[in-house]
């Protein structure tokens, strides 16, 4: 008896749940003004959107963006947790997303002093890979029933390692407006 309560319950308790249930995929345009090295960038992408509910979900996005003469050019992948609420037509969510962005040149480290000289010392030169953090929002607006656009706006920091200096952090101001399917 005690597990046909327990059954009756999950299924009770779940099952408003699973109406609320959505995922979405789609592509999108970004842009993003680094603050190192001083550059904006440009490129495309995708997002993938899972919500066990309507207020919470995962939120996983990858831009590539075109090449610039510091860095070349750049591939940024971030996952993670978003919480937000919906009103008549209009969607607002909060995110937080760790990741990472992968340069395809490497250039000098922020804020380091390094001598100059040709190739330049391996110490100098910052990762092709870094660790990102993006903290931002987005608006979602339905076009139909299964059609969305989608709006981002966030503060992706970005983590060079600087050897025996520490860690330094840098904010990048990032966009990114797209349309979406949700199914």
């Amino acid at each position: 008896m005690r597990i046909v309560l327990a059954v009756v319950a999950v299924v009770v308790l779940v099952h408003p749940l699973a109406y609320a249930q959505t995922t979405q995929v789609g592509v999108h345009y970004s842009a993003v003004s680094q603050e190192y090295p001083d550059q904006s960038r440009s490129g495309v992408g995708g997002f993938v959107v899972y919500s066990p509910v309507a207020w919470l979900g995962v939120d996983a996005s990858t831009s590539f963006f075109f090449s610039e003469p510091i860095g070349g050019s750049a591939w940024q992948l971030l996952a993670g947790p978003r919480v937000g609420a919906a009103w008549n037509d209009l969607a607002i969510f909060g995110r937080v997303r760790p990741g990472f962005v992968r340069f395809s040149d490497r250039f000098g480290k922020p804020n380091i002093a390094c001598i100059l000289i040709f190739p330049p010392p391996e110490a100098c030169l910052a990762p092709h890979t870094n660790f990102a953090f993006d903290l931002g929002g987005t608006v979602e607006l339905p076009l139909n029933a299964s059609t969305l656009l989608r709006f981002d706006l966030g503060d992706t920091l970005i983590r060079y390692d600087r050897n025996d200096f520490g860690d330094e952090w840098m904010h990048n101001l990032q966009f990114a407006g797209g349309v979406g399917w949700r199914f």
